[in-house]
């Protein structure tokens, strides 16, 4: 009795393909995504701070049913300890990239990471 393979040529294409993809995802990730400069917090829609990322500290802010704790270390944020009943927010881990966000819904509360301060002058306007 002889056995046939398999696997025929279009499955090792396709498992070349997916694996060529996972490659190109982690090399967008790693070396095209910009590193932010500022933590903004918004509650309710409205933005109630705003911290250089270089800052590391620990700050609470008060949501829709209770406080917030955000942490920022190593130009990386995240939400600490929250009192929504899942934590979700907790688990969503660091964020360091521009546009990169951690929401807590039932507190309202929305960490987002920003670039460069557009207010501010640069060498050229000066």
């Amino acid at each position: 009795m002889s056995m046939k393979p398999m696997l025929k040529i279009g499955d090792y294409f396709l498992i070349a393909l997916l694996v060529l993809g996972m490659f190109a995802s982690l090399f967008i990730k790693h070396f095209l995504q910009t590193p932010g400069e500022w933590l903004l917090v918004e509650v309710a829609g409205q933005e109630v701070r705003r911290i250089k990322l270089t800052d590391n500290k620990s700050f609470t802010i008060r949501g829709k049913i209770g406080d917030t704790t955000i942490m920022i270390q190593d130009r990386k944020a995240w939400i600490a300890e929250s009192p929504c009943p899942f934590h979700v927010c907790e688990h969503m881990g660091k964020i360091e990239y521009q546009g990169s966000m951690v929401v807590c819904v039932p507190n309202e509360v929305l960490i987002r990471i920003s670039g460069p301060d557009k207010n501010q002058l640069d060498g050229i306007t000066r």
